[in-house]
């Protein structure tokens, strides 16, 4: 299998959990403080969404380097990578329900992968024809605005300090308000909104628009549309994202509301777009949105109201979120340290081995593990003891045909090598405090869970 596909299927799994730790978090702080203004809101669940994506990104390169590391050294990895062999495994043992669970697992991999890139091409496709119908609406069926709408827009700009170049579009396609693009914005204004609002409902909802473009939101549009496509898979990417087009809408309401003598002439104008809503692109950033929205956010303008918001409790309930999110996110169960005792002959050879340059003196125990789970001989999810005695090689306890062996022991100059890797249901019970996920973590070679020398009594 792959590195990519292997590094990429394991990301995946990890990414359900962190969007779970993410969003949990986002929720409990929302729900700590209902009052929190909207900009603050919106801040905090971009944030959200941003360290989501960043997480993903710095998982996959994590398990593309550790999976590299295994393949390069196999034996400082518990990571089956093949069927077991049955000439030294007996194919009527039974095994742990952790050792079938991890099997499935492993042999799933490559079809996570596979139905992963298939709905992430159709996410593209969905996202280019998105890009299409956006070029459409901006070159296609639009108008030149009267002069006293060119006026109107002034005056708005003017009483926003907005300073930048914005250029207002009459569009006949458009189904509701728009802002397209960013070094060169401009507002779409369906036909039909410029016939039913009056000259006041207009003005607020083109202050609205003004609002976005001053805010950037169409640039944070376009990073929040490419995160729902790469992270098309996780539920909790669209409830995050859903939070910030919500509260982003709500950013501008209140800008509006803030310059507006009269609050009910800009829910007006909203409750007449609702009237006949229409779906817009990925890219651009519409003054309405879903209808359900809408109409809560209609509720909101006319009951809003002054509300007491402390930011000492605000970076309290930060902290607080941020102490138990870090610790789901990066707690990790230790193995009980025992007292310092002086190096064995064991530990002493494992430690010289795992600092010794690979490319150029590798260990013969390594290179014996290495081509024997290469062919599928041995397992290390399941456990093995491999012995080498002069020119017979042994597995298991069993001997291996001296025409198999010879194509593993021919080149090792060791009379004797006796390695033994105890399997990983006998890890689970000898260390119960590790917890079940620590006990899927590599073998490494001065790991006590691996043997050098023949012990009259197993364990670790």
């Amino acid at each position: 299998m792959a590195i990519w596909i292997q590094s990429l299927s394991w990301t995946l799994i990890y990414s359900l959990g962190q969007g779970f730790v993410v969003y949990a978090s986002l929720w409990l702080f929302l729900k700590l403080l209902p009052v929190a203004p909207a900009h603050v809101k919106y801040n905090i669940s971009l944030s959200a969404l941003a360290f989501l994506f960043a997480w993903f990104a710095a998982t996959w390169w994590q398990q593309f380097h550790v999976i590299a590391l295994v393949n390069e050294h196999p034996f400082v990895s518990g990571m089956e990578r093949s069927a077991v062999h049955p000439l030294v495994m007996d194919t009527t043992a039974s095994y742990g329900w952790q050792e079938s669970l991890f099997t499935n697992v492993i042999a799933a991999l490559p079809w996570l992968s596979a139905f992963y890139l298939a709905g992430l091409a159709l996410m593209l496709v969905r996202l280019s024809g998105g890009m299409l119908q956006l070029f459409t609406l901006k070159n296609n069926a639009v108008i030149q605005p009267e002069a006293t709408i060119e006026v109107l827009l002034q005056s708005l700009k003017n009483k926003l300090h907005f300073e930048g170049r914005v250029e207002l579009l009459i569009s006949a396609k458009a189904q509701v308000p728009m802002v397209i693009g960013v070094l060169k914005p401009i507002i779409l204004m369906p036909a039909a909104a410029i016939a039913q609002l009056s000259t006041e409902q207009l003005g607020t909802i083109i202050m609205h628009e003004l609002a976005h473009i001053e805010r950037h939101d169409y640039l944070v549009n376009i990073f929040q549309t490419v995160v729902e496509t790469i992270l098309f898979f996780n539920p909790f990417t669209w409830m995050i994202s859903s939070i910030i087009r919500r509260e982003r809408e709500h950013c501008c309401d209140d800008l509006v509301v803030h310059h507006t003598s009269e609050p009910l002439i800009y829910a007006t104008a909203l409750a007449t777009l609702a009237a006949s809503p229409g779906p817009h692109p990925n890219f651009s950033v519409a003054a309405t949105g879903q209808t359900h929205h809408l109409f809560n956010r209609i509720k909101r303008i006319m009951e809003m109201k002054k509300n007491q918001f402390s930011y000492s409790r605000m970076v309290a309930a930060i902290v607080i979120i941020s102490g138990i999110a870090c610790s789901l996110a990066w707690i990790r169960p230790s193995f009980p340290q025992p007292e310092k005792e002086k190096p064995t002959e064991a530990s002493t050879a494992a430690t010289a081995v795992k600092n010794v340059d690979s490319t150029t003196n590798m260990s013969e125990e390594i290179q014996l593990v290495q081509q024997l789970e290469q062919d599928g001989l041995i397992n290390q999810l399941k456990g093995f003891v491999v012995e080498k005695n002069q020119h017979m090689l042994f597995i298991d306890g069993s001997l291996i045909p001296d025409k198999v062996a010879s194509k593993y022991i021919a080149r090792l100059t060791k009379d004797q090598i006796w390695i033994q890797v105890y399997p990983f249901a006998e890890r689970l019970k000898q260390h119960p405090n590790a917890g079940f996920l620590q006990n899927l973590l590599p073998v490494m070679l001065t790991s006590p869970c691996v043997d050098y020398k023949p012990k009259k009594k197993p364990g670790c």
